[in-house]
């Protein structure tokens, strides 16, 4: 027997059936994004970076408690509608306010754009797929998106109005508002 390929919308409770299962895909233009054989797992470089994103961004957390930090596998919807979800992206680290989270629903999916989306570019990523990200991010309401560049050691840092400030070592990130009072040592996430 032959497998049966679906066609038509991908709806709601088909990605939360996956997100229940421990699947996270992403879906651009209303497509599961089937990763590849040589992009299907980050490298040792690209978690341990993501790691000590995570790991700066909860301890400030942690002593101010503005809103929640995500690892890598939590998916936001960006957009859906009454024929199916468009648009999911998982960052590899993100945060949202305190005050935007879903507190209901605790195993879903966000319905909402992170306010930071941290993604750690692999080598394997083109310019048009990290171009695309980082418009979908800030199309859907991303306040701030991070792109960790490990190969030169920068990070540019993508404002809601477009701007963007490139931190590289011995430089350091602000939290502006959404993160008061933090600063982040570029050097510490490279070394």
């Amino acid at each position: 027997m032959a497998d049966q390929v679906k066609t038509g919308a991908i709806t709601v409770e088909e990605v939360e059936a996956l997100n229940a299962k421990g699947i996270t895909r992403e879906i651009v233009d209303g497509k599961w994004v089937m990763p590849d054989e040589e992009t299907r797992m980050a490298g040792k470089q690209h978690g341990a970076i993501a790691a000590k994103l995570n790991y700066f961004l909860v301890a400030y957390v942690m002593e101010n408690p503005v809103g929640t930090v995500y690892a890598d596998n939590t998916s936001y919807v960006l957009e859906s509608d009454a024929h199916g979800v468009e648009l999911i992206r998982v960052p590899d680290v993100s945060f949202v306010r305190t005050e935007r989270i879903d507190r209901e629903n605790p195993n879903s999916s966000h319905y909402l754009a992170p306010d930071i989306a941290i993604e750690v570019i692999s080598p394997s990523e083109t310019g048009t797929e990290i171009r695309r990200k980082l418009k979908d991010y800030l199309r859907t309401g991303t306040r701030q998106v991070w792109q960790v560049y490990p190969d030169t050691k920068e990070i540019m840092v993508w404002l809601a109005d477009g701007t963007v400030n490139t931190y590289e070592i011995g430089q350091t990130i602000p939290g502006g508002e959404l993160l008061p009072g933090f600063e982040l040592d570029v050097t510490r996430i490279f070394e």
